[in-house]
C-alpha cells in the first residue's frame, strides 16, 4: 500500500471515530435531557420520598470454558432462563474419557500393589512373631541350662565334702572300731569269768539249803547273783558283735570312698555337660536375635513397600479425581440462576481454555439502576428502602435496598457554569431487589421506583 492510501485511510479512520463521538454524545445529552424534563415535569411526591426511573439491568456473569475444545452440544440460547447446575455447554470429551480410563486401570494395579504389600507386611510380621517366640524360648532354655549347672555344682561341692569327712572317718573308724572290739572282749571274758564263778556258787548254796546247812535266803541271793552274771555275759557278747560289725564296716571305708569318687566323677561329667548345654543355649539364643533382627529388617522393608505402594494409589486416585475434574471441566453448567443474554460460539466451533461462551445475568442479583439529579443526591445514603414498580405488574411492588451511589454525576455538560445549569447533573443510583418471585423481572425491562429517605413517610406509587 502506497504512502498516500495510508493516509486516505487513517483519514477515513479518523472521520468514523469523531462520527461516532459525536453521535455518542448526542445520545447521552438526548438521556439525560429526557431524565432532567421528567423529574421537573412530573406531580410533586410527599417530602422523604423520591421518585426515579431506569432499567432493570443484572451484575452479568460470562460464563467462560475452563479447557479447550470442540464445542459438542450447546444447550441454551440467548433468552433462555436457566436454573443453577443446568448444563449450557458440553464440549467433546473424548479425549478426557480415554484418560479417565487409562488412570481407574493405574488405580486397579496400584491397588492391588498395596494388596501385595499389604500381605507382605502380614507375613513379615508373623515372622516377626515367630523370631520373638524363638528369642523367649531360647532365653528359657539358657536360663535352664544355668539352673543345671548351679544345681550341678552344688551337688559336686556337696560330695566333695563328703569324701573328704569320710576319708577322715575312715582312718580314725578302723582304729577306734579295733580298740572298741578288743575293750568289748575283755568285758566278754570278765563276764564270763564271774558267770562261772556266780554258777558255782549257787551250786554249792542249792547243796547246802537241800542239807539245811544255810538258810535258803542265802541260796536265793547267790542264784540272782547268777542270773545277773548271766545277763552281764550276755550285754558283753552283744556289745562284742556289735563292735564286730562297727570294725566291718570301718574296714568297707576304702569302698565307700571309691564309690564318692565314682560319684564325684559323674558329677564332674554333668557338669561339663552342664555348661556345654549352656554354651548351646547362649549360641542357640544369639541366633534366634539374628533371626529377630532380620525378621524385622524384613518387616521395615516391606512397609517401607507398603508406604510406597499406597503414595502409589494416592497418586493414582489423585490421577483419577483430576482426570475426573477434566472431563467435568468439559461440561458448563449455570453457576445460579439468570437469563442468557449473549451467545459467542456455535455447535462445533473449537474454543480455546478461557474463551468466553455465554453471558448469563443472575436473576437473583437484579437491580434497578436510576438516576437522580444533584440537588436531591444529599438525601440519599446506602441501605435506604425502595419500592420497584413495573407496567407488566402494576398492581404489585417488589422491595428493594439502595447499595450503590456513584461517586461521579453523569451526562455532565462539559462547562457548568450558573446554578440553573448545575441541577441538570445526575449521579447513577443502583436499588438492588430484595426478592425477585417466580424470577418475574428480568433485565432490561423498564421500572420506576420510589426511594424512602425519612422512615416515617407513608409509601405512594409513582406519579407522571
Amino acid at each position: 500500500m502506497s504512502v498516500l492510501a495510508r493516509a486516505r485511510d487513517l483519514g477515513r479512520r479518523t472521520v468514523r471515530t469523531r462520527a461516532g463521538a459525536i453521535v455518542l454524545a448526542v445520545v447521552i445529552a438526548t438521556g439525560a435531557s429526557v431524565a432532567y424534563v421528567r423529574w421537573v415535569a412530573r406531580p410533586a411526591l410527599p417530602e422523604g420520598l423520591i421518585q426515579a426511573n431506569g432499567r432493570i439491568e443484572g451484575d452479568r456473569i460470562t460464563i467462560s470454558a475452563k479447557l479447550g475444545g470442540r464445542v459438542q452440544r450447546l444447550l441454551a440460547r440467548e433468552g433462555d432462563t436457566v436454573e443453577p447446575n443446568q448444563v449450557l455447554v458440553v464440549l467433546d470429551d473424548a479425549q478426557a474419557e480415554a484418560r479417565v480410563a487409562q488412570a481407574r486401570a493405574a488405580l486397579a494395579y496400584a491397588r492391588e500393589r498395596v494388596r501385595e504389600a499389604e500381605a507382605a507386611v502380614a507375613g513379615a510380621d508373623a515372622g516377626v512373631s515367630r523370631a520373638a517366640a524363638a528369642v523367649a524360648e531360647a532365653r528359657a532354655q539358657r536360663e535352664h541350662a544355668r539352673q543345671a549347672v548351679t544345681s550341678v555344682d552344688a551337688r559336686l561341692a556337696a560330695a566333695s565334702t563328703g569324701l573328704a569327712v569320710l576319708r577322715r572317718e575312715v582312718d580314725v573308724g578302723v582304729a577306734t572300731a579295733e580298740a572298741g572290739l578288743a575293750h568289748a572282749a575283755a568285758v566278754v571274758a570278765r563276764a564270763e569269768a564271774a558267770d562261772a564263778q556266780t554258777r558255782r556258787d549257787a551250786d554249792r548254796a542249792r547243796r547246802l539249803m537241800e542239807q539245811e546247812l544255810i538258810e535258803p535266803q542265802r541260796a536265793e541271793q547267790a542264784e540272782l547273783t547268777w542270773i545277773a552274771a548271766r545277763s552281764e555275759l550276755a550285754s558283753a557278747r552283744s556289745a562284742v558283735a556289735q563292735a564286730q560289725q562297727q570294725l566291718a564296716d570301718a574296714r568297707l571305708g576304702p569302698e565307700r570312698i571309691r564309690v564318692r569318687e565314682d560319684e564325684i566323677r559323674a558329677l564332674d561329667a554333668q557338669r561339663a555337660q552342664a555348661h556345654a548345654g549352656v554354651a548351646q543355649a547362649d549360641a542357640a539364643l544369639d541366633r534366634a536375635q539374628v533371626a529377630t533382627a532380620e525378621a524385622r529388617a524384613v518387616l521395615e522393608r516391606a512397609r517401607a513397600a507398603l508406604r510406597q505402594a499406597e503414595a502409589g494409589r494416592d497418586q493414582a486416585a489423585a490421577a483419577v479425581t483430576e482426570m475426573e475434574s477434566v472431563r467435568g471441566d468439559l461440561t458448563i453448567v449455570a453457576p445460579a440462576a439468570g437469563v442468557v443474554t449473549t451467545r459467542l460460539v456455535d455447535a462445533g466451533e473449537v474454543v480455546g481454555a478461557g474463551a468466553p461462551l455465554l453471558d448469563l445475568v443472575d436473576l437473583d442479583r437484579l437491580y434497578l439502576k436510576v438516576f437522580v439529579p444533584e440537588t436531591a443526591i444529599g438525601k440519599l445514603r446506602l441501605g435506604l428502602p425502595a419500592r420497584v414498580h413495573v407496567d407488566a405488574w402494576p398492581s404489585e411492588s417488589y422491595a428493594a435496598t439502595l447499595r450503590h451511589i456513584a461517586s461521579r454525576a453523569e451526562f455532565t455538560p462539559k462547562e457548568v457554569q450558573t446554578p440553573d445549569e448545575r441541577v441538570k447533573l445526575v449521579y447513577a443510583v443502583k436499588l438492588y431487589l430484595d426478592r425477585n418471585p417466580e424470577h418475574r423481572l428480568t433485565p432490561g425491562l423498564p421500572a420506576d421506583a420510589i426511594i424512602r429517605w425519612k422512615e416515617r413517610t407513608p409509601w405512594q406509587r409513582p406519579r407522571w
